[in-house]
This record gives structure tokens, sequence and C-alpha cells, in this order.
């Protein structure tokens, strides 16, 4: 993906990925409860979906970074999808499911952010202000797919594997963000592990949020309402709240 479509590090990138995952989290559960192709079919016309935005948006010369939330949008309800595939299809534990995606995560690190890489993304991702940006290459996406997944599958392991509930893991969320934006202003901070590790932690966060939202709306207005809800709140968060540029 072209860097002018990258948004910057910060704190509109993080509330955006936050509303974004909540918003997936909603419209996924659509998805896993009223199928149109099947889990797997759904599953495929999302990554053909994909395919169009990362084939269109390398033709475009503009600056927007709406490309890449929708590239996020779309990387998010394929997690959804798959995950709970994984759980109810497949037979597999939460717990499992969690634990699994962890050392997947981890090996995908050691394969492909090995050498120049590794200190390209490092260097991109630790650059001062607003020239800081992740470094939208294949292997990212493939990382960000399996992070987004530890962290839609955290959210769902401790509150319904664990009981836990969406208040008990909002106030554990809170914590662990604050911890990880702390770290990030530290200027000794590994900054590639730290950037993951929020980014999981915050998927997780807004999966609970969307959870949590969806609940609400199955017993009031009926999950549709709620979805559109939540998307709504989210365009109007892009596009209210600018991407900074940087100067010329």
């Amino acid at each position: 993906m072209q860097e002018d479509h990258v948004p910057s590090i910060g704190l509109r990138y993080w509330v955006a990925f936050m509303a974004v995952s909540a918003f997936s989290s909603s419209a996924g559960d659509i998805l896993v409860a009223h199928p149109a192709l099947g889990a797997i079919g759904d599953a495929l016309v999302l990554v053909a979906a994909l395919a169009v935005i990362f084939d269109r948006e390398r033709v475009d010369r503009s600056k927007t970074d709406a490309w890449y939330w929708m590239a996020v949008l779309v990387i998010l309800l394929l997690v959804e999808v798959l995950v709970e595939y994984a759980v109810t299809a497949l037979g597999l534990g939460r717990a499992a499911v969690f634990a699994g995606l962890a050392v997947l995560l981890l090996a995908i690190f050691a394969v492909a952010w090995s050498g120049s890489t590794f200190v390209i993304t490092s260097h991109m991702i630790s650059r001062p202000g607003l020239a800081a940006k992740p470094m939208s290459s294949p292997p990212y996406w493939i990382a960000m797919a399996v992070a987004s997944a530890l962290g839609t599958a955290a959210s769902d392991f401790f509150i319904l594997g664990l009981g836990l509930g969406h208040l008990g893991l909002a106030m554990i969320l809170a914590v662990l963000v604050a911890g990880v934006f702390a770290l990030w202003r530290l200027p000794q901070a590994n900054r590639q592990f730290v950037y993951w590790l929020t980014l999981a932690i915050v998927c997780a966060s807004g999966t609970a949020a969307g959870d949590f939202l969806t609940a609400v709306s199955q017993r009031t207005t009926g999950l549709p309402v709620g979805a559109a809800l939540t998307g709504a709140l989210t365009a109007a968060l892009l596009l209210l709240w600018r991407q900074p540029r940087l100067n010329p």
C-alpha cells in the first residue's frame, strides 16, 4: 500500500482502530449468525473484497487513508468469521485458539521480520511525530490479521470462556491500554513490540465494546440497527477527524 494512503500512528489512529474493531465485531456477529454462503463462502467473499481494495488502492494517486481503513475493516470481519468458525464448527476451545494465534504471531515475526525488513519497519514506526507509520507490506497485513484475531479471541475467551463479563474485561483492558500507551512514550521502548501489543489490546477492546453493543441491541433495537449505528459512528469519526498532513 502506498505510504500516502497509510495513516500516521497517533491518538487518531488508535481511536479509529478501536472504532473499526467495534463495528467489525457488530457486523461480524451478523455474518456469523446469518451466513449468506456459509462461513467458508463468506470468508472467500471477504478475501475477494480485500483483493479488490488493494488493486484499486494501487492506482489511486490521492492522499486519502480510506483504503487503509477499508482493508482493516475487511480483515477484521474475516477474522471474526474465521475465529467463530474455528470455535463452533471445528470444535476448538477458545483458550486453544488464543494460544495458537499467539504462537502463530510469534512465528510470523521470526520468519517475516528478520534482517532488513525488521530494520525498515522499526524505523518507520519509530519516526517522530506524524512521520511514524506502519509499513503496509504483505507481511504486515498477514501479521495484522493474526494480531487482530488474537485480540478477538482474547476478548471472547475472557468474556465467554472465563465468564469475566464486559465490565470486568473493560477494566482490565483500560489498564492495559494505559500501560502500552505509556510504553509508547518511552524513547528506549521497542516500538515494534509495543506497536503489535497495542494493536492486539486495542482490537480486543473494540471487540469487547462491539460485543456489548450487540448484546444491548439484541434486547432493544435489534442486531442490524446496532451494527448500523456503530458503522455510522465509525464513518463519522474518520470523516470528521481528518488525517493530519506532514509539512511538504
